[in-house]
Parts: structure tokens; sequence; C-alpha cells
């Protein structure tokens, strides 16, 4: 009878601890999906999967999870596939979150989302506030490349405004020994974009000669047509549309290989380009409509150019 009592004991003893390494193994399981999800998250955005699949699972990491890197991570990465797919208000909604209180997030990441909200708002040509998180970046005393980056942000602003000493004197904290190598492919945008304000095409055409870059070969084509050389100029910015096609940039690059010659008054080459144009499928058909009336106009076919432009709705 006592081996039997013991024997029961024994039993329930075995299936107790075998509860417990059931209800472990769940719990170990669970706990690790939050970073098997943001994995697989991750997964997609490398292959470029649809935009669906991968917040979707980045959303289910932030209701799941409590780890402050896995959370950072999941942020960060959801800004980057809304930001990759234009949708530039939901990436800067994601990066937000960043200041939310009482979350605890890596410095490092905290700087990471200011950055990326400077480089955005950029985008958008709203400046001021694109400077304000810049200098945010800087006033943190976030790690050397993320200065770094924010420190070219404010150099591209000062460009845009044309304040080629502000520009310089940032990009001699960047690149201090001015004789090195240029291995930024921003900075040399920016400075091939100051030989250009300063009139030095030459100079700025053997800065670019070389780049295969979307700016770089349009500021190369820029050069070019500015120092009167039309023709590479249009050939440069068709390379820019074969290398990148199906993106805008490209489209807006036959658009300017064809006002090239508009410009330069060439109205028969520039007849030939904006046809072609209207061959391809570009969308903006009532610009193309528009300059084909007025080079018909300057080639004095007044016939073809009034079929260009329909009477107004006032008539």
């Amino acid at each position: 009878m006592l081996a039997y009592r013991n024997r029961i004991k024994s039993l329930k003893i075995v299936i107790f601890l075998g509860m417990v390494l059931l209800f472990s193994g769940l719990w170990a399981q669970n706990s690790n999906l939050p970073w098997l999800q943001y994995q697989q998250a991750a997964t997609f955005y490398k292959d470029r999967a649809p935009l669906t699949q991968i917040t979707e699972l980045l959303q289910q990491v932030q209701r799941t999870s409590k780890d402050s890197v896995l959370l950072g991570r999941s942020l960060l990465l959801a800004a980057s596939a809304y930001e990759r797919n234009l949708q530039y208000d939901k990436a800067l909604l994601e990066l937000k979150k960043f200041d939310l209180p009482g979350k605890n997030y890596l410095k490092t990441m905290q700087s990471e989302a200011w950055l990326r909200t400077g480089n955005i708002f950029l985008k958008q040509n709203k400046v001021g506030y694109a400077q304000k998180y810049f200098d945010k970046v800087i006033e943190a005393n976030s790690n050397p490349f993320q200065k770094k980056e924010a420190i070219i942000g404010l150099a591209w602003i000062s460009a845009d405004e044309n304040n080629w000493v502000t520009c310089d004197s940032l990009l001699s904290i960047v690149n201090p020994d001015t004789t090195s190598e240029i291995r930024d492919e921003r900075v040399l945008i920016l400075n091939t974009r100051k030989l250009i304000a300063n009139e030095q095409y030459k100079e700025a055409i053997k800065l670019v000669e070389k780049s295969e870059t979307e700016s770089g070969l349009y500021y190369l084509a820029k050069a070019n047509e500015l120092a009167g050389n039309r023709i590479m100029a249009v050939s440069v910015y068709k390379k820019l549309h074969d290398m990148f096609p199906g993106t805008p940039e490209a489209q807006l690059a036959l658009f300017q290989a064809a006002e090239v010659f508009m410009r330069a008054g060439d109205w028969l080459a520039a007849r030939s380009e904006f046809k072609r144009l209207m061959q391809s499928g570009l969308q903006n058909a009532d610009g193309i409509h528009f300059r084909l009336g007025w080079i018909y106009m300057n080639l004095n076919q007044l016939d073809e150019a009034l079929g260009k432009w329909p009477p107004s709705r006032g008539n």
C-alpha cells in the first residue's frame, strides 16, 4: 500500500514537472514571437514585399512587446517602409513615437529618429522643421555618424538658400581636409552645386563626370546645358532615364531633355523631343501640348499652334 502511494506521488510530481516545462516552453515561444515577427518584417522589407505585409507585422510587434530595443527597431523599420512608398506623413507618425514619455528608447535610436524626421521634412521642402530636427541631433551629442548626417542636412539647406559661406563652413566640419578625395556623394553634389552657382561649369562637369547616381547625373546634365553642351546634356538626361526606369526622376529627365532644346531656341529639335515624349505616355500631357504650341508659334506654324492651345473657358 505504501509503495502504491509512493508511485502515485511520484507520478504526480512527474506530471507537475511536465506541465511546468510545457508552460515554460509556451511562454518562451510567446515571448520570442515579437522578435520573430520583426525578423519576418525585415525580410519582407529587404525583398520589397507589399507595404501592408511589412506594417501589419510591425504593428503586432508594437502591440505585444515591451522590449524598448525591439520597439525602437520596429518603429524605424516601419518609418523606412512608409518613406520608401512616399507615405511621408505616416513615416513621420512612426518617428514621432520616439518622443512619447516613459518608453526609455536608446539614445542612438532617438537621435536616428530625429535625423530621419529632418530628412523627410527636407524632402517635403519644410525647411524650418528640417533644420529644427537636424539641430536636435547635433545638440544631443549624438554619435559621430549621426552628427555628420545632420551637418550635411544643414549644409543642403544652406545650398538651397544659396548661402554658400555657411554651406562651406558646415562642410569643413565634415571634411576638414579639403585636399582629400571626397567620398560622400552628397558632399560631392553640394560642391558641384556651388560650382554651378558660381558659373564654373567646366569644373562642375569634371567633378561629377563619372557619377552614376540620380543626383550626380542630374547635375552633370545641368552643368553641360549651362556650359552650352546641349547634345551632351540631353544625352545625360536620357542616361538618367534609362538607368532609373519607372521612377518620377526618369520621366522628369525626359521632360528636361526636351526643354534643353526649347530653352536654347532650337525649335525643330525641341518639337521632335516633345513629340517623342507624347508617344512615351508621359502624364504631363497638358504641359507638353502647351510647349508644342509655343514651339509651333516660333516656327510660324500658327494653325498647328492653335491646335495645341484649347480655347479658354470664358469664350
